[in-house]
């Protein structure tokens, strides 16, 4: 996704490390891993083969987890 002329930069969507994401969630990576492989939570990965996640996806898990407010800033 490309952002339009005069900004719209909140359209792009941020990816987090597995090891952001489990401290957000406060889970070990391993968690995360094996959440993502049942389906729990989507990832994709780098050209390079690593996993990333979706801010938007940790925010909708920490939020089906009942979690309080999580600031990723």
């Amino acid at each position: 996704m490309t952002a339009r002329p005069g900004g719209d930069l909140e359209l792009r969507e941020r990816f987090l490390l597995p090891s952001e994401a489990a401290r957000l969630l406060g889970v070990a990576t391993s968690t995360l891993r094996r959440w993502a492989e049942e389906g729990k939570i989507h990832s994709g990965t780098t050209i390079g083969g690593h996993r990333r996640y979706r801010e938007s996806e940790i925010t909708r898990l920490a939020q089906g987890l009942g979690l309080e407010e999580i600031v990723t800033n």
